[in-house]
């Protein structure tokens, strides 16, 4: 058993058992490339049940709209319920752990080792789509006081995310900003970042954000 078809298992698990998500307050998973070293998508094959991925499905369309409903692309990230569905029936880790995520009401704990950029020049919300989109999503549902919602991460604490490459192919701080937008979040740490003071760019001055983040390391 692989370490993807692992993960899948337990997503799959977590769907079927409601009762089980509510107790989950710790998630640490091991980022899982979806490409080969040449950028193609590496071929995965994982055999749900019938009922299993139907609850995939409705999981996704509990988040996201679908496209026959929503003609007008979404701002900022997600896209639609069909894209979400398709990138994880392709084993995409970013896919399969956004949607983990969004069920477990009860987290305090967020961990993601070994994370790289498939794509160095670009900020998380291209190379983690889903995960980005639902980090950005908890922060504006908690701005917004909409914490019944198991979507806005209400109860998560502390995340960690730890770099796999060197210093200097290292992750650039500004693009751990949706993490620090996050009002619940109390601890923050990231290993294997850079500042990239060459180019700056806007996000550094953004008004909009409030970090209530205690600590960060």
């Amino acid at each position: 058993t692989t370490a993807k078809e692992k993960l899948v298992s337990f997503m799959v698990t977590i769907l079927a058992r409601p009762d089980l998500a509510q107790r989950v307050r710790i998630l640490r998973s091991w980022v899982l490339q979806d490409c080969d070293i040449d950028g193609r998508h590496e071929e995965f094959n994982y055999g749900y049940e019938p009922e299993d991925w139907n609850r995939v499905e409705t999981a996704v369309l509990d988040v996201l709209p679908s496209r026959e409903n929503q003609p007008q692309n979404l701002m900022g990230f997600g896209d639609f319920a069909e894209e979400w569905s398709e990138d994880i029936s392709h084993g995409s880790w970013d896919a399969i752990v956004a949607l983990i995520v969004s069920r477990l009401a009860n987290l305090e704990v967020l961990e993601f080792e070994g994370w790289f950029n498939q794509n160095n020049r670009f900020p998380l919300d291209i190379n983690f789509p889903h995960i980005m989109g639902s980090i950005q999503r908890a922060a504006d549902l908690q701005k917004r006081s909409e914490l019944s919602s198991p979507l806005s991460m209400s109860k998560l604490r502390d995340v960690v995310v730890k770099h796999s490459e060197s210093e200097e192919n290292g992750l650039e701080v500004r693009w751990l900003f949706p993490f620090l937008d996050i009002p619940s979040l109390r601890s923050f740490k990231a290993g294997g970042t850079v500042s990239d003071n060459r180019h700056p760019g806007s996000e550094w001055n953004r008004n909009s954000y409030v970090f209530k983040t205690e600590k960060l390391v």
